[in-house]
């Protein structure tokens, strides 16, 4: 929401100062309950759309760009905002809008927002961010767009040696489009890094007392003879989120997700189940992976 007059400005502050509003930017409100229950795409791609109706002229790049287009950006990327410019480059006085100089571009209008076209959104993303947020651009613009590999890889070609451009080359190296999540490719990232193998993504699984029924497993290793291990991701959506829990309260979800488990792991699958928190923290995440026994070897030369 905009305030279009003194009075509403008025309002919408006494509204912010209490609590049930929140202001992403400057002049920008929104409802408290419904903001804290966004992603951090969902959130940039909202305060985009509103700057974009005030200023129709506007071509929004970089992670603006990707936020509109639905792909995962971390929170950390939803300010500030990006925008291409053939004239000006440089942040405004607040520093929440960045403008990026550039020679011409042919804006693609996705919902009647201009932005940069999706190959160019997706590696300019690439080659500016570290290689576990990066990796999550690139599972998402596999998953979401249909890019393929080769197209993103000619793509940063085209550039020649950029800045940021081995952490891309590797980005869409090792990019899947079965990565559900950010979350899931942040923590997949952290274990390419780190030397682990390599997991299979959403691997399907039959409930063994009812063989119709399927389980998807977010990680799953294969190890041979000694068995197989089995990774989930947790994290709140899946117990607070409608379109995750089908309308069922938390304990019913907790419920669903214990015999979930114990189905999956009849035939001896080791189940870890960690948290982004556990991702994180680097140390304790390869403690828990070795833990499981989850195979590791030298740290992958990512970036270099």
């Amino acid at each position: 929401m905009r305030a279009h007059t003194p009075a509403e400005q008025r309002r919408f502050e006494r509204r912010a100062a209490s609590g049930m509003l929140v202001k992403p930017m400057r002049g920008m409100y929104a409802d408290a309950k419904e903001w804290k229950e966004l992603s951090s795409s969902e959130q940039a791609r909202c305060i985009v759309a509103t700057l974009a109706d005030c200023h129709e002229d506007w071509v929004f790049c970089l992670f603006s760009a990707a936020a509109v287009y639905g792909l995962e950006i971390g929170r950390e990327s939803i300010l500030p905002i990006h925008r291409w410019s053939e004239k000006h480059s440089g942040k405004n006085r607040s520093g929440t809008i960045v403008s990026h100089r550039g020679k011409g571009v042919t804006p693609k209008l996705v919902d009647d927002i201009a932005v940069t076209p999706p190959l160019q959104t997706v590696v300019d993303c690439l080659c500016a961010l570290s290689f576990p947020r990066a990796l999550a651009i690139a599972d998402s613009a596999m998953r979401v767009l249909g890019l393929d590999k080769t197209s993103l890889m000619d793509e940063l070609q085209s550039r020649g040696t950029c800045p940021g451009w081995r952490i891309a080359r590797d980005a869409i190296t090792y990019a899947d489009p079965l990565s559900a999540n950010g979350g899931e490719s942040v923590a997949r990232a952290v274990m390419i890094e780190q030397g682990f193998m390599i997991p299979q993504l959403q691997v399907e699984m039959h409930d063994p007392l009812e063989p119709t029924k399927v389980f998807y497993v977010d990680y799953f290793w294969n190890l041979g003879e000694r068995g197989s291990v089995i990774g989930e991701l947790d994290g709140k959506d899946k117990y607070v989120l409608p379109e995750m829990t089908a309308s069922r309260d938390v304990l019913d979800v907790l419920r669903a997700e214990r015999m979930r488990e114990s189905r999956v792991s009849v035939k001896g699958a080791k189940v870890l189940r960690f948290t982004y928190r556990d991702v994180l923290n680097t140390e304790r995440f390869c403690e828990m992976l070795c833990l499981y026994g989850v195979p590791r070897g030298a740290a992958r030369p990512i970036g270099e």
